[in-house]
């Protein structure tokens, strides 16, 4: 399993193919994140992603400075058009030294 250092930002991407096939793609994606906050609160994220037309790749960029260490959930899905889904899990590492200052 993958793992990152909190407050990387971690790029998530997939690509989609249609069951029969086809390069078909979706009118839209998403990536939807469960993970829990530094003060260790369940927390759902949802970032639209984007596609490159060239590699047919979708993809979205996290910032983990708000995430507590440990396992990170994640869907890759599509939202308009081709139903389709991915999904997996990473592990974020974190220390006291590590924890984002917005003040």
């Amino acid at each position: 399993m993958a793992s990152f250092v909190r407050g990387n930002k971690v790029i998530c991407s997939g690509t989609f193919k249609a069951a029969n096939g086809d390069d078909t793609q979706p009118g839209a994606a998403e990536l939807l994140l469960r993970y829990a906050d530094v003060n260790g609160d369940p927390t759902e994220e949802v970032l639209e992603m984007t596609m490159n037309p060239t590699s047919k790749v979708w993809s979205a960029e996290w910032d983990s400075r708000l995430s507590a260490g440990g396992p990170v959930e994640w869907v890759i899905r599509s939202v308009i058009g081709l139903q389709a889904a991915t999904q997996g899990q990473f592990t974020i590492k974190a220390n006291a030294a590590n924890i984002a200052d917005y003040d």
